[in-house]
């Protein structure tokens, strides 16, 4: 029966170890933060003994603290000898496994310029109040750089005539851009799958009280002029697990 018992756990801690990292390789819908590429380790400790398998665990590891390494980890009711009547009791917690992922370079971000968002018809799709949207880098998906929840504080917009080509620092904006005086509100960001495929790019709904104008600059927007978002990506949220 015991020996059931045991088969029918590690069965049981089999399953939720896949059932935790098995998600971790999908992204699915917008997500308020967009992790960085994972190059990662996973590892197995169990918590009521403090077994691992994790080489040389750091002393900084907790829940639980002073874990050893062991080639090979069980996740069972283990028997202990006591001073009581049964002369046996089981060991807190030892059927649970906490699972560590450790990766270097987690989040780190890079300043990302769109493609060109060519307005064809000014007067038609950017006049004041228009909420038109503009398309980030393929690829690379916006994340949430300061970690206050919100997408929209990310973004910068930058309008240039025809042929320029600004870059975005993560701060400010470089390059060649005969901008004018425009002011830009964001009113949506949607990752889509941007984190996962690398053809789908960001979809920006922006605003602004920009007028349509006669001539480029002086806060007009006029036709053939060149709009590019700038924001912090970083690389896709996936990582094998060998």
């Amino acid at each position: 029966m015991n020996t059931l018992k045991h088969i029918a756990t590690r069965a049981m801690v089999f399953m939720l170890a896949l059932g935790i990292l098995v998600p971790a390789l999908v992204v699915a819908g917008d997500n308020n933060v967009v992790q960085a590429e994972k190059l990662a380790s996973v590892y197995l400790t169990n918590k009521g003994t403090a077994l691992t398998t994790e080489s040389s665990a750091p002393t900084a590891r907790a829940n639980p603290a002073s874990r050893k390494t062991v080639s090979t980890l069980y996740a069972t009711m283990t028997d202990v000898d006591t001073a009581n009547a049964t002369k046996n009791s089981h060991i807190l917690d030892s059927n649970k496994i906490v699972i560590t992922v450790t990766e270097s370079d987690f989040n780190t971000k890079v300043a990302t310029t769109s493609t060109v968002n060519n307005i064809a018809d000014a007067s038609a799709t950017h006049a004041t109040g228009m909420t038109p949207v503009a398309q980030g880098l393929a690829g690379s998906p916006v994340i949430d750089s300061d970690s206050d929840g919100d997408l929209t504080d990310e973004i910068s917009v930058i309008d240039c005539a025809d042929g320029e080509t600004p870059t975005y620092t993560g701060s400010a904006w470089t390059g060649t851009c005969n901008q004018g005086g425009a002011v830009w509100q964001i009113v949506s960001v949607a990752n889509g799958d941007a984190a996962t495929n690398s053809a789908s790019k960001p979809m920006v709904t922006i605003i602004s009280n920009t007028a349509v104008g006669a001539g480029h600059g002086a806060g007009n927007i006029v036709d053939t002029d060149d709009l590019f978002i700038g924001y912090y990506s970083s690389a896709v949220n996936t990582f094998d697990v060998t």
